[in-house]
């Protein structure tokens, strides 16, 4: 039994003693949950439409339903294909607050908050930003972009497009046809894993990890840190056996035609030649050559959105005018890391290995592959050497055959 209920129409503030746990459920609109420092929560009601929102607290859960249907209610059910109903609710919440939403057309943002999330929306885009904790996210053909997170990730889309940025401790993705990019920005996952069945894969890890790869196309290449691996239908390639001294991160890619590319973050020098940027350009060489760092940074302008981060940054600012607070410091770009929205770090714009450069240490990688990816490994092609070019149209035209 709720010990506290309000039913709200159009604009209304309301302040909340204490909650660990935020509970809604909407149709169309929008919900900001934003996290502080301080143990109180505030509901910020901008406008409602159709029926009224109700606000209840239950023991130590906020609870937000909004159009509070039933299935008794047949007639307001049917009211509601006519007119869609919407309400527009930024939340202030404690850090330390598990955030649970179901949604159909509602788009959520989260910011900030240490605990769960778990997010499911049928066309509401989700942004997520800053958080630790474990996030478990599904949408029907919405987007869902995660910045600066730390701790495990789980997706899964029908269409929508999946971007993961921070440290990630593990991910587990499954769509049909949407895009998966993850960016793991530091740090030693545990596991890596995403199915698809056309939706491309593509997965920058930092420099130190040595990935144990488990990989299954049909049709599509799989592109590893510059190296090649041809479709291979009934089998899958896996690295080869051998003791490693550190701990290997598993990863686990299966796709029907869907392009897998892997790619390596750079260090401030590649360990392999000691070489840095300024010593590429001074011996000629190419920046978009396989081997070159800076390949790995446009394969993640071309494949992130331009706005990944002014979108987040946007949403993040709207909900903090309404709710009277200043915007989280961590909300921009962090410099200190290399953002999949494309600015690089100082270890990105410094490392530019050979070719044939392995990494911290050749024997590292399971697949002997470079630090840096082939040119070869663009998804769009365009910006990497005419060979890339070449097999990017090879790919297209083998997918092609294959669907």
């Amino acid at each position: 039994m709720a010990i506290e209920q309000w039913l709200v129409e159009g604009q209304k503030t309301i302040d909340i003693e204490r909650i660990r746990r935020v509970k809604a459920n909407l149709v169309g609109g929008s919900l900001a949950v934003l996290a502080h420092d301080e143990p109180q929560a505030r509901v910020e009601v901008t406008s409602t439409s159709v029926r009224n929102l109700k606000v209840a607290v239950d023991g130590d859960t906020l609870i937000i339903d909004h159009p509070q249907l039933s299935l008794g209610d047949v007639t307001e059910g049917a009211k509601t294909l006519w007119h869609r109903p919407e309400a527009v609710i930024s939340v202030l919440v404690p850090q330390h607050c598990d955030v649970d939403v179901k949604a159909a057309s509602a788009e959520v943002l989260v910011v900030g908050v240490t605990g769960d999330v778990r997010l499911n929306t049928a066309a509401g885009e989700q942004f997520i930003d800053s958080t630790t904790g474990e996030l478990t996210l599904g949408t029907v053909d919405a987007e869902i972009s995660v910045r600066h997170h730390h701790g495990s990730v789980a997706t899964k889309t029908v269409a929508g497009d999946v971007t993961v940025a921070g440290t990630i401790a593990a991910f587990a993705g499954n769509t049909v046809t949407g895009t998966t990019v993850l960016d793991i920005t530091d740090g030693l996952p545990d596991r890596i894993s995403n199915r698809s069945a056309t939706g491309t894969t593509t997965i920058r890890i930092p420099y130190g990890v040595t990935p144990d790869y488990h990989i299954a196309t049909v049709t599509a290449r799989a592109h590893l840190e510059g190296e090649t691996e041809q479709p291979s239908p009934g089998r899958s390639f896996a690295s080869p056996k051998r003791d490693y001294e550190k701990r290997l991160t598993e990863v686990h890619l299966r796709t029907v035609a869907g392009r897998i590319t892997v790619v390596r973050a750079g260090e401030g020098a590649d360990a392999g030649t000691g070489a840095s940027a300024a010593d590429a350009s001074d011996r000629g060489g190419d920046e978009g050559a396989p081997g070159s760092v800076l390949t790995t940074r446009r394969i993640f302008r071309r494949i992130v959105k331009d706005n990944f981060d002014e979108r987040i940054d946007e949403r993040v600012a709207t909900a903090s005018d309404q709710l009277g607070v200043e915007p989280t410091p961590s909300a921009g770009v962090d410099e200190s890391s290399s953002s999949a929205a494309g600015q690089p770090n100082a270890a990105d714009t410094a490392g530019a290995g050979d070719a044939g450069s392995a990494g911290p240490d050749a024997g590292d990688a399971p697949t002997g592959a470079s630090a840096a990816p082939a040119a070869g490994t663009a998804p769009d092609g365009g910006d990497g050497s005419p060979e890339a070019d070449a097999e990017q149209r090879d790919d297209d035209r083998q997918n092609e055959a294959g669907s």
